[in-house]
């Protein structure tokens, strides 16, 4: 190969690097479509609140919320002790393209335990645990 060799690294390359990139040196164009596709991820501020454990006291709500970014489509699943949670009279589950929300209602001593939320695209997939404590009578 003949003439200067030029190169683009991306370093840590995320989904927001995708997109078209051109190149132009001496009169020569070139061009190229970078496509990147994650496993979706949470926001980090919010993971960290999230693997706090929360307490709250009998009869009392507990609301679970985490924002997260990735290719679309993705799939959102709750849990609690492993088993997956649905809908119902006590639990209400909210998801949007962007974000997330688990709200337990009128909780009862039965309801503390692991808190797991499962979050899936084409691409892969990521999880996050938590502990729910539910104290008193």
């Amino acid at each position: 190969m003949e003439g200067p060799i030029h190169k683009l690294v991306i370093k840590k390359c995320t989904e927001e690097y995708s997109g078209k990139y051109r190149f132009e040196a001496d009169g020569r164009k070139t061009e190229a479509m970078i496509n990147v596709r994650d496993p979706p991820r949470f926001d980090s501020e919010d993971l960290s609140a999230f693997t706090q454990p929360l307490t709250v006291k009998v009869g009392h709500n507990a609301i679970f919320k985490l924002q997260f970014i990735g290719h679309k489509p993705i799939k959102v699943q709750w849990y609690r002790d492993g088993d997956e949670l649905q809908d119902n009279n006590s639990i209400k589950i909210e998801k949007s393209t962007s974000h997330t929300r688990l709200l337990l209602s009128r909780c009862q001593r039965r309801d503390t335990g692991e808190i797991k939320i499962k979050i899936k695209n084409d691409h892969g997939f990521t999880e996050a645990v938590s502990q729910l404590i539910v104290l008193g009578e």
